[in-house]
């Protein structure tokens, strides 16, 4: 049986006041995050929610690749990989516009 509570008290700089201070920033950071995507969802259109956060996860993707460059970020292998994933995210949003787009045209006769 893993004692999960206990393993973080364990943590080397758990009583280190810059860890504790970043690791409460980062639950209220967090906090925040979901109440602002649950307010979001709920003020805004299914199809505002989809893009907000397609265009979240695109730039959170490109501003870790940029911030936090390690020696794989210059891998092709890895560039390919972040290059689909961006592609498709976007390629998502654009298609889920499109398609709230074309269902809410009024009919000309």
């Amino acid at each position: 049986y893993y004692d999960e509570a206990a393993a973080v008290v364990q943590f080397p700089s758990f009583s280190d006041s810059g860890f504790q201070a970043s690791l409460f920033v980062s639950a209220i950071t967090a906090g925040l995050l979901n109440y602002l995507v649950f307010l979001s969802a709920s003020v805004n259109s299914p199809l505002t929610t989809c893009i907000t956060g397609q265009a979240k996860n695109v730039v959170g993707s490109l501003g870790g690749f940029i911030l936090w460059p390690t020696p794989a970020s210059s891998n092709p292998i890895h560039l390919t990989g972040c290059a689909i994933g961006l592609g498709g995210s976007i390629w998502y949003a654009v298609q889920k516009y499109y398609e709230r787009l074309g269902s809410t045209r009024v009919s000309r006769k």
